[in-house]
């Protein structure tokens, strides 16, 4: 089990669960790169892929997107993961999932809500993001300036939440990535959301998409987007309405 660590140091920590009435910690690795000091180095975000760890931070004082590899193939393993790569975001990570060759990352840019890296070469990130002569970062700039929070891929497609919006400003969208360098919008919608509340986690199976958010009223929603262009919403509800079994 990965697990991120809301500490300066030791932010991975690889836990051994093959006897699951004792676990036992086997390995924690701290993030390179980064400032303790004044800073906030914490990790927040974590998820696994094909023998790479990848951690995200809150904004920090160095990278924010960090890959650790636990394959055999690079001399790693689970109890001796090696850190090899960052990449300095500039923003907080909310969200990382990663598909084939690339990792989509939810973070809280006002321009890069969505940003898309080519993690193939785990040890050679590109686009190189963001600098003075460096290319532009390979993104989704939604309107307005709130957060993304949440991130699923399903094939040839993304799906991006966010913070409530307002102005009617939408807070899910659709996007069509088969051009990673300019992943663009096919359909957006507003799920309910109250002030100060968000869109805290995101999954989409066949036709529908389920969300988790901040709402006490509406913590759960689904939604059909079978029509990628106009998603609509089915019955909300909230988790407290119902019991909860052992």
């Amino acid at each position: 089990a990965y697990v991120a660590n809301n500490a300066t140091s030791g932010q991975l920590i690889v836990i051994d669960i093959q006897d699951k009435a004792n676990p036992v910690i086997a390995a924690t690795s701290t993030l390179v790169g980064v400032d303790p000091a004044g800073s906030y180095p914490q990790a927040r975000e974590i998820f696994y892929y094909n023998n790479h760890v990848y951690v995200g931070t809150r904004r920090t004082a160095g990278p924010e997107f960090h890959i650790f590899s636990v394959d055999p193939a690079d001399g790693a393993s689970p109890e001796n993961p090696i850190h090899v790569e960052n990449r300095e975001l500039n923003h907080t990570v909310r969200d990382i999932v990663v598909r084939g060759d690339y990792a989509y990352i939810a973070t809280t840019g006002d321009q890069n809500e969505l940003v898309i890296l080519d993690v193939s070469s785990p040890g050679s990130i590109t686009p190189s993001f963001p600098g003075v002569g460096q290319p532009e970062p390979w993104r989704f700039n939604a309107s307005g300036n709130e957060d993304g929070t949440a991130v699923y891929v399903v094939g040839n497609k993304a799906y991006l939440g966010r913070t409530r919006t307002t102005g009617g400003r939408p807070n899910f969208y659709i996007l069509d990535i088969s051009n990673h360098e300019s992943p663009a919008e096919l359909g957006s919608d507003s799920i309910i959301l109250n002030p100060n509340t968000e869109i805290s986690g995101l999954i989409i199976t066949g036709h529908l998409a389920f969300f988790s958010t901040t709402n006490q009223t509406v913590g759960l929603q689904i939604w059909d987007i079978s029509d990628s262009e106009n998603p609509t919403s089915w019955p909300s509800c909230n988790e407290n309405e119902y019991n909860r079994s052992e």
